[in-house]
């Protein structure tokens, strides 16, 4: 039981590792891609509604 509670001292003092200032960039790149990408999905959705209503409309007169 002795070696187990110096163990976890042991741990407890160690540090987490350090973030390096490259992986921080690339998850930036990362995250500006996607939320354009979720603009672009936005924007299709709205086209594909908009077709959808003037098909609704105007070919369902017919």
């Amino acid at each position: 039981m002795e070696k187990v509670n110096e163990l976890l001292n042991f741990l407890g003092t160690c540090s987490s590792p350090k973030k390096t200032k490259n992986n921080t960039a690339v998850k930036n790149k990362l995250e500006k891609c996607s939320d354009f990408l979720i603009r672009i999905g936005i924007g299709l959705y709205v086209f594909i509604f908009i077709l959808a209503a003037i098909y609704y409309f105007i070919y369902s007169l017919e």
